[in-house]
Formats: C-alpha cells, structure tokens, sequence
C-alpha cells in the first residue's frame, strides 16, 4: 500500500455503507468517482502543517498562486451530459455547438480555496479585495457544501493542538485525476476560449503547433 503525504487537492474519502450495512470499498456514488474511474487506491498521510501553511508566508503565498486549475475546465458533449445526470444547461463550447463547457468540480474547489487564500493575503497586508465579497461567501459556501456532501468519517485523533496529525488516509489519487480527465479527451484553457487556434491561424496569428493539434482532435 502506497503512502504519500497529503498535498494540495488530494481529495480524503473514506469508506461508505451499502444499504445492507456493509462497507464498500470504491463503489460510493460520485461524479469523480464515475466519470474518472478514480476509486479508492492511495495511503495518504494528513499533516496539520505543509508548504501551503508554512511561516514564510511570502513563500506560502507563491505556492498557492502556482495551483493549476485550468485542467478542470474540460468540454464534454451534450449527449454525454445528458446520459451521466450532468444538467443540460451548459454553455455552449465556442468551437463546437455540441459540445458544452464544465467545471470539474476537484479543481472548482481549489480555485475557491486560491480565492479565499488571496482573500485572506489581501486583508494581511492591507490591500484592496480584488474579489468581491459575495464571490468568496459562495466559495466557503461551496467548500461547505462539499464537506457535507463527501460526510468523511476519518477518526483524527488529538495531540497537542494538533488534530489528526499524521493520520492515515484512504483517498483517491488526485495526479489520476489530472491525467484521465474526466474521461474527456480534450480540455481547454479558460484563457484561449474567445478564438479558436484555427480561426487565429486564418487570420494570420502565430498559434503553437501543439494548439492546433488539439484543435483538430477537439474537431475529430
């Protein structure tokens, strides 16, 4: 059994019981669960302080801006929307009318914790809140809504201020996550969805080979 420490977005879930009372391993209902095949599989030991709350906080406050949140913006077809309980009602993926945009919901929560993080920084150091303050109330709404959706019943054990310190975990592996993507080939930069690389392309606009290459497998 693999054991790893726990790092940014390494999702805890722990064991659920079937309808009879047993305990599954694996088979809880999840959207991460079923649209990534992700289970159950990594040893993952919780520490009370890492790299993202260290003393340095300069530093901390760099290792936080460099979370990448742009894998989970992925498009999926609407046809596979509507077959796996994901709501229809998506925007539209500027390059195919198909196909509709989506959140994976692991990355929507570590871009909430990034705001609410820069949030935070902004307060300590006396600047202006460059996020709105209904933006970050939905965000600690929405990391509320999780910790009650995902109801982990890990005993954390106590010891001198320190809950759960060095705990083992039972958790899905957030890399796999990155690396399958939902089952969806293609994701997309948030930051490129306003041109398409081949429209740029016609209009005489650099574009990176590697962009159109996922362009025209977007299309195929």
């Amino acid at each position: 059994m693999m054991e790893r420490n726990m790092g940014v977005g390494e999702q805890q879930h722990t064991l659920a019981e079937s309808e009879e009372g047993q305990v599954d391993e694996g088979t809880v209902y999840s959207p991460s669960h079923r649209n990534a095949g992700l289970e159950v599989s990594g040893r993952i030991i919780y520490h009370a302080q890492t790299e993202y709350s260290g003393p340095n906080e300069t530093l901390v406050d760099q290792i936080w801006s460099s979370i990448d949140t742009s894998p989970g913006a992925i498009a999926i077809s609407l046809e596979y929307a509507a077959n796996n309980d994901v709501l229809t009602s998506l925007d539209t993926f500027p390059w195919d009318g198909k196909k509709g945009i989506v959140f994976v919901r692991g990355f929507h929560d570590l871009h909430c914790l990034k705001l609410i993080k820069r949030s935070l920084s902004e307060y300590r150091d006396g600047n202006p809140q460059t996020k709105s303050r209904a933006h970050i109330s939905h965000c600690v709404d929405t990391l509320r809504q999780g910790v009650l959706c995902s109801a982990d019943d890990t005993p954390m054990p106590t010891d001198d201020g320190t809950t759960g310190d060095g705990q083992p975990l039972q958790c899905r592996i957030w890399d796999k996550l990155v690396k399958k993507g939902g089952r969806v080939d293609t994701y997309f930069t948030m930051r490129i969805i306003p041109k398409s690389p081949i429209d740029l392309q016609q209009r005489g606009t650099p574009v990176p080979q590697q962009l159109l290459n996922n362009q025209t497998q977007f299309f195929a």
